[in-house]
């Protein structure tokens, strides 16, 4: 097969590029330039620099961060309540021992066992519907949070890119 023959322009780029390279201009840095590459205690970040620079990409969702970790806390802590329920069950309706009078004086109403595990089955169920609602709520917020800062960072690295001498790039 015979080989293609480059245009006519991109032979006078490379011929000016080959040029600029045996005369020593090309860029500081450039893989054929002849000046040295910027030393790699210019190129590195400190963790606190590292650290500073991610919570400037979170700055927009902030606050809307606050509320998702607050729900998923509360999701965390009402998933601790249905063991008190089982110990209540276990304790006070199974057995029939009268509630402590702490209790007994405060929640009168919950004099016999049957009372006992109704209320408490009643208790546990609202608490795990509210605990799947607030869990529920907080993932797909965080979610929506990630994919929101995801596009804002590639936009800037996108943005950077062009930027970037096409020497360097190539």
């Amino acid at each position: 097969l015979p080989l293609v023959s480059a245009p006519l322009a991109c032979r006078r780029r490379c011929a000016a590029f080959r040029r600029r390279g045996r005369e020593g201009a090309l860029p500081a840095g450039s893989p054929h330039g002849s000046a040295a590459a910027r030393s790699d205690a210019r190129r590195t970040r400190t963790p606190r620099q590292l650290l500073a620079a991610f919570y400037g990409l979170l700055r927009p969702v902030r606050g809307e961060l606050a509320a998702v970790l607050g729900s998923l806390t509360l999701a965390t802590l009402l998933g601790l309540l249905p063991p008190v329920g089982t110990k209540l069950v276990v304790d006070y309706a199974l057995t029939g021992q009268p509630l402590p009078s702490w209790a007994a004086e405060r929640f009168a109403w919950l004099s016999s066992p049957s009372r006992i595990l109704g209320a408490t089955v009643t208790a546990v169920c609202v608490v795990a519907l509210v605990r799947l609602l607030s869990h529920l709520w907080g993932r797909w917020q965080a979610t929506r949070i990630t994919k929101h800062i995801q596009l804002g960072l590639r936009r800037l690295v996108f943005e950077h890119a062009v930027r970037l001498p096409l020497h360097r790039v190539h």
